[in-house]
């Protein structure tokens, strides 16, 4: 008699420690959280967890993979590979190099579609070519000291080095310095490296420095002014009329901004060129209507500053 009385009692209590049990899985997680345990120790703890499972990439609105973010900006150095343009079919790039090891000239009279390639004299840091075959360079010989070459067949000879005495240049062993026309190095940007510089004539000339600075001179490298600042500078060109453009990063492009200058001062928000930007290798150049943009190894061209850009037929081998 006792023993059916107490039998549904202990049914009771069995059924309700069940169901204790079943709310304490459920919710482990929460109390795994609670008393304290880290991220990596709660995973070990439930048995249902992957370690090795990593989450699913976020799918757009449109069912794909969301778009990657705007790629940042590269490191603002001094340019090594440039462009020199001559006219809207005719253009030179130069690969600097190094005093010990120079680099390589490539020569276009095609507009791009095609490219010789010849050895270099030299450290290579400046170069102003008359048409697709004749032009001189300034740079360093194997000692680093300033020099000038000649070519008359678009590289495949230079002669003997020349004074350089009276150009315009970059230094081919200090990188915060150029060389004037009056055969002085001056530091134009301060303590600061020139990443490129353009010449107009034995007194006017303009570069761009590390921090985006454009700094001009008008008495032949004596005092430099600052007229503006461009964030994210890499590349800079000038024309006769002293009208020109600054090559920029932005993080809204995926790739290098064109952007005019007018005495000095950038002109508007400027033109996305979609061609990744490579460290010391972004440049630009124009002469009358050849306006040619170098990013890497591709090089493009447009009538003026403001585009449209059109890539080139062959991107520069070797």
């Amino acid at each position: 008699m006792e023993l059916r009385r107490v039998a549904p009692i202990v049914g009771l209590c069995a059924l309700l420690v069940a169901d204790l049990v079943l709310i304490v899985i459920a919710f482990r997680p929460s109390l795994v959280q609670a008393v304290g345990l880290g991220a990596a120790d709660a995973t070990s703890a439930s048995p249902s967890a992957s370690p090795s499972a990593s989450p699913s990439p976020s799918p757009s609105a449109s069912g794909s993979r969301s778009s990657p973010a705007p790629a940042a900006g590269v490191d603002p150095v001094p340019v090594e590979r440039f462009v020199a343009a001559v006219s809207p079919t005719d253009a030179w790039v130069v690969d600097a190099g190094s005093c010990k090891e120079p680099g390589t000239i490539w020569v276009t009279s095609d507009g791009g579609d095609s490219w010789s390639q010849e050895d270099l004299p030299g450290r290579v840091l400046r170069a102003r070519p008359d048409s697709a075959t004749e032009a001189f360079v300034t740079g360093g010989d194997e000692k680093c000291e300033l020099q000038l070459w000649r070519t008359a067949d678009g590289g495949a000879d230079w002669g003997e080095p020349q004074s350089a005495a009276g150009a315009w240049s970059r230094s081919p062993e200090d990188a915060k310095a150029v060389h004037t026309p009056a055969d002085e190095f001056e530091q134009p940007c301060a303590s600061g490296q020139v990443l490129d510089l353009g010449g107009l004539g034995a007194a006017r000339a303009s570069v761009l420095c590390a921090n985006g600075d454009l700094r001009s001179t008008t008495d032949g490298g004596g005092s430099w002014t600052r007229s503006a600042t461009v964030k994210g500078g890499l590349a800079l060109t000038l024309t006769e009329t002293g009208t020109g453009a600054v090559v920029r990063t932005d993080t809204s492009c995926q790739g290098v901004v064109v952007v005019p200058v007018t005495i000095g001062k950038p002109k508007g928000a400027g033109t996305c060129v979609e061609a990744p930007a490579v460290k010391g290798k972004v440049s630009i150049s124009a002469s009358g209507k050849g306006w040619w943009l170098l990013v890497g190894d591709r090089l493009h061209r447009s009538p003026d500053a403001n585009g449209p850009w059109k890539r080139t037929g062959e991107d520069l081998a070797g």
